[in-house]
């Protein structure tokens, strides 16, 4: 039977699940990932890069973004948060998605730390720091299958 907590993955090659707590701690290492919004009935998917903290006593993904698609589209509303990585020297993949409804965050000591810390792609000014807290965090992880 596959490991349940996410530590590690048996030789059988089939997809395991990963405990919350690692979910939010590969969230965390994960450099980019992709929000998922619903823009006049069709989804449309966005990379951004993100930090995980603590926002409200509860664990957050933070991005930052423009007055765009990502805020109107998202603040206020249920969303979909992925990212995913593989370990070259385990053949190990991992995906998480966290679901929830993104927040505009307002408190400036919150809004300050994520601009000092995440650094926008290109040149646009992203001021506006949005949270997507776990109503519904879960991940699975499993080796790669290698061409022989």
């Amino acid at each position: 039977m596959a490991p349940q907590d996410g530590g590690g993955v048996d030789d059988s090659r089939e997809p395991e699940d990963i405990s919350r707590e690692r979910c939010w701690e590969l969230l965390g290492l994960a450099p980019y990932g992709r929000l998922a919004v619903v823009v006049d009935s069709a989804p449309e998917v966005f990379p951004v890069n993100h930090l995980v903290a603590d926002v409200g006593g509860r664990a957050a993904v933070l991005f930052r973004t423009a007055a765009g698609t990502k805020l109107f589209a998202g603040v206020g509303r249920d969303v979909a948060f992925e990212a995913d990585g593989v370990d070259a020297g385990t053949d190990e993949a991992w995906s998480v998605v966290v679901t929830g409804v993104a927040e505009l965050v307002e408190d400036p000591a919150t809004v300050a730390e994520v601009t000092g810390r995440l650094v926008a792609w290109h040149g646009t000014d992203k001021p506006h720091v949005v949270a997507v807290g776990g109503a519904s965090v879960s991940g699975r992880r499993f080796r790669l299958e290698r061409a022989r």
